[in-house]
């Protein structure tokens, strides 16, 4: 089994129904990990270990207040392989420069890796993915050639992933394309809903009123192709052609480049 990952992106903030409905997404999710837990809203970061089933009232509730009037909801639940989820830094998301991040799958290793646990403390082999994906997003300013380009510091594995960049608050959703890691999505007429599993996209749907949706179709988001999605839409499409056989090997980065490893948005909290 494998990790979840889901989220939905609207165009106006969520009321406390829509709210709940978000932590209903979330709890759905528990059916691909129940060793640790994780949501942003864009303005907060929280990650626990246990399952998302286990949280008290009074973190419910809390999550519910933090998402009512924002228009992001985006959430892991972790199927623990490598890195200890007892240790919460090792846990998802991961919150590096302007971007968060999530995975679902694993990673056989990567350029620099070492170094990269050694500095962050995180010994999660997504993490390496983030790394590099910051670290060529300092010479592109450019996030979908960052992503491309990381992933040839990638040494094999699978990949589901949701990116959140903190700049402009899009969220970047892509997948490689071996089996393993599916990732679906629906378009509907003021939100983007996506999670690991139709089922789970399904129950999301389940508590919306029909009539407000749209016409819309689940999607399985194709190996290779990375949506950019703001404010409620899918606003740009592009093909990767190495996401569908990733990996290969990098040069490696001399250790000054880590002096701006922990730089990020000053108005982001995470607990």
């Amino acid at each position: 089994m494998s990790c979840g990952i889901g989220g939905v992106i609207k165009e106006n903030g969520f009321d406390v129904f829509e709210a709940f409905d978000c932590l209903g997404l979330f709890y759905s999710l528990s059916n691909r990990g129940v060793d640790a837990w994780g949501y942003t809203n864009g303005e907060v970061m929280e990650k626990s270990p246990g399952s998302i089933l286990e949280i008290s009232d009074k973190t419910e509730a809390r999550i519910m207040g933090e998402l009512t009037g924002k228009n992001i909801f985006l959430c892991h639940t972790r199927h623990a392989t490598r890195g200890s989820p007892v240790e919460n830094s090792n846990n998802h998301p991961f919150l590096l420069g302007n971007f968060v991040m999530a995975h679902n799958g694993y990673f056989s290793g990567a350029v620099n890796q070492k170094q990269i646990e050694k500095r962050s403390g995180i010994h999660t082999d997504s993490f390496w993915l983030l790394w590099h994906i910051y670290e060529e997003f300092k010479t592109t300013r450019d996030v979908f050639k960052s992503i491309e380009r990381a992933v040839d510091r990638i040494f094999g594995g699978t990949m589901a992933v949701w990116l959140l960049d903190l700049r402009d608050l899009s969220t970047y959703i892509f997948r490689a394309e071996k089996p393993g890691t599916p990732l679906h999505y629906a378009e509907l007429r003021d939100r983007v809903v996506f999670a690991s599993e139709e089922d789970h996209v399904k129950i999301y749907l389940e508590n919306l009123d029909p009539q407000s949706t749209g016409d819309f179709r689940i999607v399985s988001l194709s190996g290779g192709k990375i949506l950019k999605i703001r404010n409620g839409k899918i606003v740009k499409k592009k093909n990767v052609e190495n996401l569908k056989s990733f990996g290969g090997f990098g040069f490696v980065f001399s250790s000054d480049r880590w002096k701006t490893l922990y730089r990020t948005q000053s108005n982001f909290r995470v607990r």
